[in-house]
């Protein structure tokens, strides 16, 4: 009978919420003191009266927002703000971004209809704060293809135009921020049916894919700025610090999307085995394949090494008993190789369509890590925060090796000055990798990192003018030898 008598009252507010309310003739209206009625509607709906009332009407105006042409301050007035300041400010408060970023970049808010609403409560106040930390996230990375667009068009006298190459990477930064939209939807269904599993993994993913892109982003636009001298590493490190401070914000939304996420129910679907293996064999085929066509006298042996390397981890993989975490690395390793394929099109432009094949070899194990991930499991192990640092730390050493194969393998006769340092960072990051699996001491990890440096640095000095890419590894190198020491 009480939840009853609120819930009228949620009837009341809907169909007057645009006009003067308040708690006492809310109160009045189904027979409550206004005591009662305020400690009822915080018990039931998870708030107080009139922040339920702000909230709703803030929803209202994000609507009218994206359909109408009005000024903002006309929009303000009609729900219930006296400026346009406090309207700003509240608007931000609940949607993550102000009204004129909301309109801009046209984004989204969950708009239930509130007799739905009112059955998952707990689940739509979550999702709304999901919600409100991915269109900060979507506005960081629109902002940044901006940017870049703006900025990544200038002359540089001793290589020319980077234009193409900073719309390429701006080009990016918009299918991060549109993949963030496209998922949106899927957290509204997670606030009418809380085991919507394959929403909220969507959602997790991307946030993961976005903070990963914006790293590799930046180090890739930071590579080629190297590879053009002094004056375009000047000239575009504005628009490498706009990745790296995109992947900070990611990075902040992801932890809290995922403090989010874990007050609701969490299940997993089934009923994929057939299909998961069925798409194992495929890929298995077609990375084989893939690879051979890559080592045919062409400076892609790096890459072909690597796509056997996921496709054997992937055909070794248990389908009785995945691991989520052992998927979420193959699939970060995946898209290093795609975003290298991607930036030697730009190089070499006659080899485009054989480059190309690897992101249609990406697509299917996307799909397969996908069913992959959905299928039934035991919970999975919880890592200590000392076996988390090593995963990544073998991660981020695993891609560093990819890349200073990459830049050996590219520089042919350039690298034969220096082939014996070259030969030896090899090896050291080798030594690097299988410590980091073996969980040798942090301390012996960062003098082994160290070692690698140095010898890059060396290299770098040997080959010269050629010795750019090198050297700029050699820093990525550098800063992970710090980050280790601090395990």
């Amino acid at each position: 009978m009480k939840e009853k008598s609120v819930f009228a009252s949620l009837e009341i507010i809907e169909r007057n919420i645009l006009e003067k309310l308040t708690v006492e003739n809310l109160a009045r209206d189904i027979h409550f003191s206004k005591f009662h009625y305020q400690r009822l509607f915080r018990e039931i709906v998870g708030e107080n009266v009139m922040a339920y009332v702000a909230r709703r009407r803030l929803d209202l105006a994000a609507r009218a927002l994206l359909e109408s042409d009005a000024a903002i301050l006309d929009i303000a007035l009609a729900h219930g703000y006296e400026s346009h300041e406090g309207f700003s400010r509240a608007f931000k408060a609940r949607m993550g971004v102000t009204p004129s970023e909301y309109r801009k970049y046209r984004l989204y808010a969950p708009l239930q209809n509130f007799l739905k609403e009112r059955e998952n409560m707990a689940y739509s106040k979550s999702t709304d704060e999901i919600i409100r930390e991915l269109n900060a996230v979507i506005v960081a990375a629109k902002e940044t293809a901006d940017f870049a667009r703006k900025h990544g068009a200038a002359e540089i006298s001793s290589s020319g135009s980077y234009a193409q190459f900073w719309e390429f990477m701006a080009d990016k930064a918009d299918e991060m921020a549109n993949g963030i939209q496209n998922t949106l939807n899927g957290i509204t269904a997670i606030g009418q049916r809380p085991d919507e599993i394959s929403a909220r993994f969507a959602i997790m993913k991307i946030l993961d894919n976005v903070s990963f892109m914006s790293n590799l982003s930046a180090f890739h636009g930071g590579l080629m700025a190297a590879r053009g001298g002094d004056e375009a590493q000047s000239a575009f490190e504005p628009i490498v610090t706009r990745f790296y401070n995109l992947a900070k914000s990611s990075n902040i939304g992801n932890r809290r999307v995922a403090e989010l996420f874990a007050e609701l129910t969490s299940l997993i679907f089934d009923n994929m085995r057939k299909v998961a293996e069925a798409q194992l064999q495929k890929v298995a085929k077609t990375g084989q394949t893939l690879a051979a066509s890559l080592r045919r006298g062409l400076p892609y042996g790096y890459i072909a090494d690597e796509i056997v390397k996921i496709t054997d981890e992937l055909t070794n993989i248990s389908i009785e008993n995945i691991q989520i975490r052992q998927l979420e690395y193959l699939s970060t390793r995946l898209e290093s190789i795609i975003f290298a394929a991607d930036t030697d099109a730009f190089r070499a432009p006659e080899h485009k369509d054989l480059l190309g094949g690897i992101n249609d070899f990406a697509a299917q194990i996307v799909d397969l890590l996908d069913n992959l991930q959905n299928l039934p499991s035991d919970p999975p192990p919880a890592f200590s925060t000392r076996e988390i640092n090593f995963q990544n730390i073998t991660l981020q050493s695993q891609l560093l090796y990819f890349h200073i194969r990459g830049e050996i393998e590219k520089m042919g006769k350039f690298g034969d000055c220096a082939k014996s340092i070259l030969d030896a960072i090899c090896g050291k990051m080798e030594s690097v990798i299988n410590m980091a699996i073996s969980q040798s001491p942090p301390g012996e990890i960062a003098d082994m990192v160290s070692d690698t440096y140095n010898l890059m640095i060396q290299a770098a000095d040997e080959l010269s003018e050629h010795g750019g890419a090198i050297r700029f590894i050699a820093a990525e190198i550098n800063y992970l030898a710090k980050r280790v020491a601090q395990c």
